[in-house]
């Protein structure tokens, strides 16, 4: 682990990051008779559905052409021709 005082880190603040991301190592700030540890974090988790891959059976892709616009015209002809009053 590298140790540097916080004069150090402040002069090379975004060097140090970049170093720190890049090589997983822990750097060690020294400030007065104190010190923090600078690490870099773990990568976000990935979302739980993120691999999934869309499957054309199931109607459900972009690619699928929409349903055709809603006609409720037709649709109260068809229940009338039923045998239903329409709602």
């Amino acid at each position: 682990m590298t140790t540097i005082t916080a004069t150090d880190l402040r002069s090379n603040l975004y060097r140090l990051l970049d170093q720190v991301i890049a090589t997983g190592e822990p750097l060690i700030i020294q400030r007065g008779d104190r010190a923090v540890e600078l690490r870099a974090a773990a990568p976000p988790a990935r979302a739980r559905l993120d691999g999934l891959v869309g499957h054309h059976n199931l109607g459900l892709c972009q690619d699928d052409p929409q349903p055709p616009a809603w006609d409720e015209a037709a649709w109260a002809a068809k229940w009338d021709a039923k045998g239903f009053p329409a709602p």
